[in-house]
């Protein structure tokens, strides 16, 4: 198997995408702006929302940035964690059915969690809605750099790094789901933590069933897209 093929069910990958203490100073790192930085949008509820998203973008480039040297320390390549980009627009028109349509989904399942259990976070949820025009034109380019962001790191740099060192796909997946999971904070409730494992596995599942990271950043940046325009509608 090419190293530039995403992560597949029946093949381990060749090398991991990058060296293991870089994984976990990624790791320290990342829950440590989560937990314990004043950067967190969290607790600027102050802060004018433009500077939040600005803000938010420098994080995900400063830790995008130290994944890309971590990948090269292995010889690897943003495109082995990518996976191949659709040679014709066939494979494009496919690749963004599938991300639509498992976008699509993933609010279908939200949806259904918060009526069943109600709201994702204790007390206040994070105040990043849009309220105005300019600011939802910015949400809706954050989402798509978050769900770049945030899909490059867990379902190609973190999935990959898992199944590489325990050969087990099923377990690869919870955990990289347990990750992110944890990434988005210590007051989630219930409904969040079920809503954010559900939402990281089908990420993983359309990333492996397409052999590529393309499907499920559509489906990231599109669901993030689209709850930021349902929040900015009903204000």
């Amino acid at each position: 198997m090419s190293t530039s093929t995403v992560l597949q069910p029946d093949n381990r990958p060749r090398k991991s995408p990058a060296p293991a203490w870089h994984t976990v100073l990624l790791l320290v790192l990342l829950y440590g702006v989560v937990f314990g930085s004043k950067f967190h949008a969290i607790h600027l509820p102050n802060v004018p929302l433009p500077l939040l998203y600005l803000l938010e973008f420098f994080i995900q480039l400063l830790f995008f940035l130290f994944m890309l040297f971590g990948i090269h320390l292995n010889g690897n390549e943003i495109k082995d964690l990518l996976g191949p980009w659709p040679r014709d627009s066939v494979k494009l028109s496919s690749a963004a059915f599938w991300g639509l349509c498992t976008g699509c989904l993933s609010i279908g399942i939200a949806f259904c969690i918060y009526l069943l259990l109600g709201r994702f976070y204790r007390g206040s949820e994070p105040g990043i809605a849009p309220r105005n025009l300019a600011e939802l034109l910015l949400f809706f380019a954050t989402s798509l750099t978050s769900g770049f962001w945030e899909e490059f790191t867990f379902r190609g740099y973190l999935l990959r790094q898992i199944y590489f060192f325990n050969r087990n796909l099923a377990l690869a997946v919870l955990l990289q789901a347990a990750f992110f999971t944890l990434a988005h904070g210590p007051n989630q409730t219930f409904a969040g933590v079920t809503d954010k494992m559900i939402f990281s596995v089908l990420m993983a599942w359309i990333t492996i069933r397409c052999k590529s990271l393309l499907p499920a950043i559509i489906a990231h940046a599109f669901g993030n897209a689209i709850l930021g325009l349902l929040a900015f509608s009903a204000r």
